[in-house]
């Protein structure tokens, strides 16, 4: 199977499905991806990330608007 670059982070939340991994951490897992691999990306999580402990390092609502809390950093500093 063959992924363009543009869908790493696609590949990277299917790949790590196969592994079976019980925590998913994603560090600005959107950057430079198109549109339509951003869309990928979350229809992956969608699919992917129940059951998980999922932690997204990010300033993109659209990489962890599927969060269900969300933590400021810089309301800590």
């Amino acid at each position: 199977m063959v992924f363009l670059f543009r869908h790493e982070a696609a590949r990277k939340v299917g790949t790590s499905h196969l592994r079976s991994p019980p925590v998913l951490l994603l560090d600005e897992p959107c950057t430079n991806l198109d549109h339509e691999g951003v869309t990928q990306y979350t229809q992956w999580l969608e699919k992917f990330a129940h059951g998980r402990l999922v932690i997204v390092a990010s300033n993109d609502p659209r990489e962890y608007g599927f969060c269900g809390e969300t933590l400021v950093m810089d309301q800590y500093k």
